[in-house]
């Protein structure tokens, strides 16, 4: 029974807000959780489903109903939204492959899309975007750096990169609306210079 009052304790102390409470969670459990998750999916989108999973844990802390242990809890959870990222990057993965077999025909290529016009409308409109907009664009999308590579590189936090890289992405969307479709499978292979 001594084993339980600590955890309660501690559960209390979250879902009053204490962050030294959520510290300890935090630190507690990360690096086991990266690893569980890590067996399932690579360590950066394990890192990154673990964090997602630590700051929901911290904005339901009023709400949250453990009914097993914490650590069981934890696990749980952490499987649950690896199978819905696993799951999630198969339905994108199946879109993608749709969307490459309608628009890969070479008769659309010739028909609809002067491609030579389409490469000079996204170097314009990735320019024109404001520069840190611009650096994190082009470092994740075109040179492949991770969020927390580019992170490092620029003295932000990761979560600066995500906003930065998704206000880069509206800006686009508007700007290339167009010619999203085809845009969004050129992006992916090719590189601005």
């Amino acid at each position: 029974m001594n084993q339980v009052k600590p955890e309660i304790l501690i559960l209390n102390q979250l879902r009053e807000g204490s962050h030294a409470a959520f510290n300890t969670i935090y630190r507690q459990y990360y690096i086991m959780l990266c690893t569980y998750a890590n067996r399932f999916i690579d360590l950066e989108d394990a890192k990154n489903v673990v964090e997602e999973l630590m700051v929901w844990i911290w904005e339901h802390r009023e709400d949250l109903l453990i009914d097993s242990s914490l650590s069981q809890y934890l696990f749980r959870a952490t499987y649950n939204r690896v199978l819905n990222f696993i799951t999630k990057k198969k339905a994108d993965a199946n879109s993608e492959a749709k969307f490459y077999e309608h628009y890969l025909n070479p008769s659309v290529f010739s028909e609809d899309y002067d491609l030579h016009e389409l490469f000079n409308k996204i170097e314009e409109a990735v320019q024109n975007l404001p520069e840190s907009y611009r650096k994190a664009f082009i470092m994740s999308r075109f040179k492949k750096m991770t969020y927390n590579q580019i992170a490092e590189k620029c003295g932000v936090s990761s979560k600066t990169v995500n906003y930065r890289i998704t206000q880069a992405l509206k800006i686009l969307r508007i700007e290339l609306k167009d010619f999203l479709p085809l845009i969004l499978f050129l992006l992916k292979d090719s590189a601005l210079t």
